[in-house]
């Protein structure tokens, strides 16, 4: 099965590529033109090469780029990497501001500095368009104008800053050029991918429409038969009442796996610890489990790290799959639910002592009102492998008839499902 990328996913993995890129771009540029400026070049001058210029802040301004890598961690490791490019720039002006000050106030001549340029602002404007942002690319833009302005201002010579301000704005003409360009891109092609979402979702419709007449006529007409029975009956009873409620809730059922099948949620993300929606799951079902003589074991994996998920649907989706488990085991037995990490995924697997299905059925599993049991409508499973592919990841089944049947499902913890090593 493949897995469909969602729109939460794939901004924030985008998000996580521009600002790696972004960090990469700023620091060999930034180490690599201050090593070529105040090292190489001077040498190859014959004027003796210095790491400072005098009166700067020196070392500062490396430490402080060390430390920012620190933070960077910090808001990757928190899925937060929109705010490291902020982060960076507001960082930058300032260091930058203080230093061009100070040099000014000792030596009174900042004429050089600004004649040179700063390759850094070029990175920080052309390259703006990458993050796909207009806010940053204005804070950008405006906040570089600023930099000029107030430095002019400070010194007295607003006629040197003037060329650079100039640059910057046809620089930032550019960079807006290619922004809006990209932005119409991705609108265009979120557009498609919503209209075929639409198609999609209503051939899906149109394919269950015969199946939903079939599967709601059949109790319909049990309990329509039923009713006549008993208003007939002369002495009634309440024998057909059991089996009336029973094929009411087989209709209620199948209309609440239909709504979730045909209506589109918001989903809420969070980062979720997988033990405990496994523990929700197995302390709501272990009733239904001893009922029907059965035990509920869990293997769950101690290094287990938090997934990015919807809670509740995640959870009603290790519900189903442990129902139909204990669905399949008319006998009792025993229901293993195990966890495990691999390859940045985490592994979960119901396992049961159940029937098993035929090997030949086991392709059609999740097909709308495709069932092995006899009361069931199949719609449970396929709304359970909606969730995990709007999630990135994968269900696999694997079963054996009078063995049992293991359904693995695969959650990515971050980013893509990982499978072989290979990003899908």
């Amino acid at each position: 099965m493949s897995a469909p990328v969602t729109t939460t996913y794939a901004l924030l993995n985008q998000e996580k590529k521009a600002t790696i890129l972004f960090l990469i771009l700023f620091y060999v540029i930034t180490w690599g033109y201050d090593f070529f400026d105040l090292y190489i070049d001077p040498l190859m001058k014959g004027n003796g090469a210095g790491w400072f210029i005098e009166g700067s802040l020196g070392i500062i301004p490396y430490l402080i780029h060390v430390g920012l890598l620190f933070v960077a961690l910090y808001c990757f490791k928190k899925d937060k990497p929109h705010l490291i490019k902020y982060i960076y720039f507001i960082v930058y002006i300032l260091v930058v501001l203080i230093n061009d000050v100070m040099i000014y106030l000792s030596s009174n001549d900042i004429n050089y500095n600004y004649q040179s340029g700063n390759i850094i602002e070029v990175l920080l404007v052309l390259f703006s368009p990458i993050f796909v942002n207009k806010t940053y690319f204005w804070i950008v833009s405006l906040g570089m104008v600023f930099k000029y302005t107030f430095i002019g201002s400070v010194t007295g010579k607003m006629e040197i800053v003037m060329t650079p301000i100039l640059l910057v704005i046809i620089m930032a003409m550019v960079a807006y050029l290619l922004l809006t360009r990209v932005i119409s891109y991705i609108t265009a092609i979120k557009k498609a991918y919503e209209e075929l979402q639409e198609t999609e979702r209503l051939a899906t419709v149109g394919e269950m429409a015969a199946g939903i007449t079939h599967e709601i006529r059949n109790p319909l007409t049990s309990i329509k038969g039923l009713l006549e029975l008993k208003q007939m009956d002369e002495d009634p009873s309440d024998k057909y009442t059991p089996i009336i409620l029973d094929e009411v809730n087989r209709i209620d059922t199948i209309v609440n796996d239909l709504m979730m099948l045909g209506k589109p949620k918001s989903h809420s993300f969070s980062r979720e610890n997988v033990p405990h929606i496994l523990e929700y799951v197995v302390s709501l079902l272990k009733p239904l489990a001893v009922k029907n003589n059965i035990k509920l074991k869990t293997k769950i994996a101690e290094d287990l790290q938090p997934i990015y998920c919807d809670e509740i649907q995640i959870k009603q989706v290790f519900i189903n799959l442990v129902k139909n488990a204990i669905e399949s085991m008319e006998n009792g037995g025993e229901i293993t639910i195990a966890a495990n990490l691999s390859n940045d995924n985490v592994v979960i697997e119901v396992i049961d002592q159940g029937v098993g299905i035929p090997q030949e059925k086991i392709p059609k599993m999740g097909e709308p009102f495709y069932t092995t049991k006899e009361t069931g409508t199949g719609l449970g499973l396929m709304v359970s492998i909606k969730i995990i592919e709007e999630h990135q990841g994968d269900v696999l089944i694997d079963s054996e008839v009078d063995r049992g049947t293991s359904v693995t499902v695969i959650l990515p913890i971050n980013g893509s499902y990982r499978k072989n090593g290979m990003v899908i």
